[in-house]
């Protein structure tokens, strides 16, 4: 197929990477040189203690380009047409729901969660949380914490330990389960040179493939940014089957970053697209407040706007991040704020016409 040219003549992935490059170009090497301790920077770096047996990391937000210098641009909705949506999704998720408020999921639409499964409980817990979330019509995305896989520097592989090939093993084939986890912000993993290439973790998805038959999730903090930060980190196939990515855009004073957020979700929508076609895309929705990430809890007609811009575009799935968590990390979660819970339930149609519409 042709490719398709603009304007000034360049086809499409070179005119996206130029404008990325000329609106990150003097950010990253300050962002590499200080760790963001610069006017208009937001960094936030991932604590050394963010994860229990019981509750997980989550996305401690992580900016690694400001978060806008100058006056806020005005939102231009006709670059989704860009990456329009031909397509119903594939689920329509809610992370970290608790176990009591799996009835409450029915009711706002939710098929789909994800959740922890501690590394020391064994097959029996492991397929006791699927039946339970199999009885209640749930599918799951399963993160096994602590992860059964590190990698070896030495063996230049991966070792998948017997409690990963346990679960692995375990889970596979159960209806329940929508995917396994992987990784999670890997090109990152806490620190500028501390992550892995794209090579690694496709080495990854393989050894985990060759023991069972999963699909495998994995979330990233940006396909776009890791594209130009190096060749060894530009996204590719066969790295994760559910592959999710996010920008929040209600900042810590409370202004809702519209323009921004356009602007993220096209740009990571058409990255993904050209560089794993055959992978599916993920976006998550901002529905929490955080000190630690700047991040104040949108309201109602935001968050309703956030899913609305979203169902325009071409993405396979959708979570609502987060429903419980540790009040160290997210001083607001979504279960706790009932006001909002009309937003998921109605959201739902967005990304369903015909299913809603009964045609």
């Amino acid at each position: 197929m042709a490719p398709t040219i603009t304007e000034d003549g360049d086809d499409v992935p070179v005119a996206r990477r130029r404008r990325r490059w000329l609106r990150w170009r003097l950010l990253v090497p300050v962002v590499l040189a200080i760790g963001g301790a610069a006017a208009g920077i937001a960094w936030t770096q991932t604590p050394e203690i963010c994860r229990t047996e019981t509750a997980g990391c989550g996305r401690v937000l992580v900016e690694r380009v400001s978060e806008r210098v100058g006056p806020p641009e005005e939102p231009d909705e006709s670059q989704l047409e860009v990456v329009a949506a031909d397509h119903e999704i594939e689920f329509y998720g809610m992370q970290y729901p608790t176990p009591g408020s799996y009835g409450t999921m029915q009711d706002l639409n939710i098929d789909t969660i994800l959740i922890d499964f501690a590394i020391g409980a064994g097959p029996e817990e492991w397929m006791r949380q699927l039946d339970e979330a199999d009885a209640a019509g749930l599918r799951v995305v399963a993160w096994l914490w602590t992860p059964g896989w590190v990698w070896d520097d030495a063996g230049e592989q991966w070792i998948i330990n017997d409690e990963g090939r346990s679960f692995l093993t375990t889970v596979e084939g159960h209806p329940a389960l929508l995917a396994v986890y992987g990784t999670h912000e890997a090109y990152w993993n806490e620190c500028f040179g501390c992550g892995y290439n794209t090579a690694q973790l496709q080495m990854l998805y393989r050894q985990i493939k060759e023991i069972a038959d999963v699909p495998i999730y994995s979330a990233f903090d940006g396909f776009a940014f890791w594209e130009d930060f190096s060749d060894e980190t530009t996204f590719s196939d066969g790295i994760c089957d559910y592959c999710d990515t996010w920008y929040y855009p209600v900042l810590a004073d409370g202004t809702y970053d519209r323009a921004e957020y356009i602007n993220r979700l096209r740009e990571e929508v058409e990255t993904f697209r050209e560089l794993a076609p055959n992978s599916k895309f993920v976006w998550v929705l901002q529905s929490f407040s955080s000190e630690l990430s700047g991040r104040s809890l949108p309201d109602e007609e935001e968050l309703a706007d956030m899913a609305e811009l979203a169902a325009r575009v071409d993405i396979d799935g959708i979570w609502w991040y987060v429903w419980s968590f540790d009040q160290s990390q997210y001083q607001e979660v979504l279960g706790g704020q009932p006001e909002l819970h009309d937003v998921v339930r109605e959201s739902h149609e967005l990304f369903h016409p015909l299913e809603e519409g009964g045609e």
